[in-house]
């Protein structure tokens, strides 16, 4: 994948820490956090800041390159899949799923005209639920 492009076409700046960055979210699809991206990210990338991590996320949302969703214990959470889809956070080992529907909500009877929307579903992920039956 062409993370360069994919920076430029947005009209962005192409630098290291841009394409560290984007490269770091396609690899891990997670949903990570600022935080998460840059313990991972400094290691090879001397430069890095948690500061220059937090604008290029910011600023990747802002031109629709990623989005963003308040997580777990209200962080924010990353994701480089741009299509509509909703996500479970399991409240057990905190870990999040993309959840893919078609159903679209409906408000046209009141009046309302959506153009999008984030559904946070939360609750405990299957492997959890096993884990539990295991042990009792």
């Amino acid at each position: 994948m062409n993370y360069e492009n994919q920076i430029k076409n947005k009209g962005l700046k192409i630098t290291p820490q841009r394409i560290a960055v984007l490269k770091y979210l396609d690899e891990h699809r997670t949903h990570p956090t600022a935080e998460n991206i840059y313990e991972d990210l400094k290691i090879n990338n001397a430069g890095l800041s948690l500061a220059t991590v937090y604008n290029t996320l910011n600023k990747f949302w802002e031109v629709g390159l990623i989005k963003g969703f308040s997580g777990n214990k209200n962080k924010k959470n990353f994701d480089k899949n741009t299509e509509h889809h909703s996500h479970f956070i399991c409240k057990n080992c905190s870990r999040i799923y993309d959840i893919f529907n078609d159903q679209k909500i409906e408000l046209s009877q009141t009046g309302h005209e959506m153009e999008s929307y984030d559904l946070i579903i939360y609750g405990k992920c299957k492997d959890c639920l096993i884990q539990t039956k295991k042990e009792k």
